[in-house]
């Protein structure tokens, strides 16, 4: 397995603690559809190393989808449904696995 600190993919925009269209990206393409917008933005300084494609509900305005496209082309699609806020969830769903075997789980 190899492993990339996020910081170093194009899915890094989407983790930011505020998200900018004017700041650090451009904007690639922008559609506007029935009931949705889509935004796709890629990193300004590094173009060729990926994009976002984020999907938004637009009444009322509220992220639906993403896909994350690698600099290699590979896509990853994350969709939202039934979407649930202010839930506690526990950080061990978000261990990777060490090299030894799975991350230290005490169940």
């Amino acid at each position: 397995m190899t492993t990339l600190p996020l910081s170093s993919t194009p899915a890094a925009f989407l983790l930011k603690d505020k998200i900018s269209l004017t700041q650090g990206v451009t904007v690639k393409s922008f559609e506007r559809g029935p009931g949705s917008l889509r935004v796709e933005v890629v990193d300004a300084k590094d173009e060729g190393a990926g994009s976002v494609l984020m999907v938004f509900e637009d009444r009322p305005l509220a992220l639906k989808q993403w896909t994350v496209t690698d600099a290699q082309g590979i896509k990853t699609q994350v969709v939202l449904t039934q979407a649930e806020f202010d839930v506690a969830l526990d950080p061990r769903l978000f261990a990777l696995p060490t090299a030894k075997g799975p991350a230290n789980r005490t169940d």
